[in-house]
């Protein structure tokens, strides 16, 4: 049978299962590797989510992944049908495996494909997991359910490759085919297989290890590495806050140094930094070991919403009381006016006031905007976010909190909305303070202005610099800026505003 219309010498049919922001590139990278004269195959990119399918068969992607152009690709077969799968001999699965709520690994997605798969799987099949596992699970679950769902006998019949996804969403420097993708299979054969399938997809290259599990180990890792490293800076960030000190120019001055790495504080979300600790700890347990040091980065990190949430509340209670800028025992760094100003200094602890910024404070309930919602900047997705959990802080400590980011589309409010704080439609508008009245504005702002006492930036995309800027400079006047980004400050994206107390992470 001429095969030369697939991917690889032997030419390779491919599907690959689950089109999100891990799926769809592999799809794309798939279809490219088509000859597009010749070609009579066509990629089977399959999702059960029939909206999902629609809107990309429609030239739509809510991930920001793919452009219209990209979609109508005719090599690529977009369907919801798992009964497409069986025009496949090249299987590439690409679904989730988060934790469930005790923070288990939670594979119900992943079994839930192997269920599906299974029937429509064909004798001299392959089947590539990309989803992030602990080690030992391709082998010893994956194997046996894919084995029992296709009647097929695992190694013989079909075989396991595992080759863990490397995707940064929002990152268009390191997109799948620009970072050397690790590969493995259950035997030499399955290892060739992964080779003449992955090659032509990844100009990178690939990186071959020798066993499933250890591909599995190295997932794990990289992600767990990285945990760590943003935890201790988180842990700095909060010792440096209680001395006084700013965290930015202690890091700039420490990563002078050639083998200072440069990490940033802040909130830690998304489906791997965040997740895959969790899967290394659980197999650390499985066989004796107790994984201490990667857990105690978890808890810190885990902790950051009620850190931040702690400290807005104090400056908060801090300027009602008065317009003191220290409010509490630590001596709490601040600016106002755009400068910085030691809580703790020539001027006394408790002693500088801005009696104007403070009378737009309420004792009671202050209200607080929250600018950015996804887990990350240049991502629409607000799962496994945590601004969120900051919302829900915020809400525990006696404020009202609203929430904006314009990538997050209906969907996404719809998804965090009924926790007691708002997830606004509309971009915010701002309040004319500047001529002592609340009078709306007349920017492009959405109609019906509020006024708040607080903004929180917790993202940098869509303008969300720029409107924290807005808002907290002189004529709207939200008289507090909490930058969790990094964007504010001497040297960097914009210069604090002028007449608001500032703090930052």
């Amino acid at each position: 049978m001429n095969r030369s219309d697939g991917i690889g010498p032997e030419g390779r049919r491919v599907s690959v299962i689950g089109l999100g922001y891990v799926g769809l590139p592999v799809a794309l990278a798939a279809a490219r590797a088509i000859d597009r004269e010749a070609a009579a195959h066509r990629i089977i990119a399959f999702d059960r989510d029939g909206e999902r399918v629609a809107e990309l068969r429609a030239g739509r992607d809510r991930t920001g992944v793919a452009g219209a152009g990209e979609l109508a690709d005719k090599r690529l077969h977009f369907t919801a049908d798992a009964d497409d799968l069986t025009f496949a001999d090249f299987h590439i699965v690409t679904v989730p495996t988060p934790v469930d709520e005790r923070h288990e690994p939670d594979l119900t997605d992943l079994l839930a494909a192997m269920d599906l798969l299974g029937p429509r799987l064909a004798p001299g099949s392959a089947v590539a997991v990309e989803s992030t596992l602990y080690p030992g699970a391709t082998d010893n679950i994956l194997g046996p359910r894919l084995a029992a769902a296709s009647k097929l006998v695992c190694g013989e019949d079909f075989k396991l490759i595992y080759s863990p996804e490397r995707i940064n969403p929002g990152d268009g420097d390191h997109a799948f085919g620009h970072t050397p993708k690790i590969i493995a299979g259950q035997d030499a054969v399955a290892l060739e297989l992964a080779r003449e399938v992955y090659g032509p997809l990844v100009p990178a290259g690939l990186v071959e290890v020798s066993s499933i599990a250890a591909a599995e180990a190295a997932k794990a890792i990289e992600n767990t590495q990285r945990d760590l490293n943003i935890a201790l800076v988180n842990e700095f960030a909060q010792i440096l806050d209680a001395l006084d000190l700013d965290t930015g120019e202690v890091l700039a001055a420490a990563g002078t140094k050639w083998n200072f790495h440069g990490y940033r504080p802040g909130l830690v979300g998304g489906h791997c930094i965040g997740v895959d600790p969790w899967y290394l700890a659980a197999r650390a347990r499985q066989v004796g070991v107790e994984p201490r040091v990667l857990l105690a980065g978890r808890a810190v990190n885990d902790g950051m919403p009620a850190f931040v949430a702690r400290r807005v509340a104090e400056l908060l209670a801090g300027l009602a009381a008065g317009g003191e800028h220290r409010t509490n025992e630590s001596g709490a760094r601040a600016a106002v006016g755009g400068g910085q100003v030691d809580a703790g200094g020539a001027g006394g602890a408790d002693s500088q006031r801005n009696p104007a910024v403070a009378a737009r404070v309420p004792a009671d309930k202050p209200r607080v905007l929250i600018l950015g919602l996804t887990y990350k900047d240049g991502v629409a997705d607000v799962r496994h976010s945590l601004v969120p959990a900051l919302a829900v802080e915020l809400l525990g400590l006696g404020l009202d909190v609203s929430a904006w980011d314009p990538e997050v589309d209906g969907k996404g409010r719809e998804a965090l909305s009924g926790g007691g704080w708002r997830v606004l439609s509309e971009a915010p508008q701002m309040l004319d303070r500047s001529a002592g009245r609340d009078q709306p504005q007349q920017t492009p702002f959405m109609p019906g202005a509020e006024a708040w006492e607080a903004v929180i930036l917790a993202r940098r995309h869509g303008g969300l610099v720029e409107l924290a800027a807005e808002l907290c400079g002189p004529c709207s006047g939200v008289p507090l800026l909490a930058d969790l980004t990094g964007a504010f400050g001497p040297g960097r994206e914009r210069a604090w505003p002028v007449g608001a107390l500032t703090w930052a992470l």
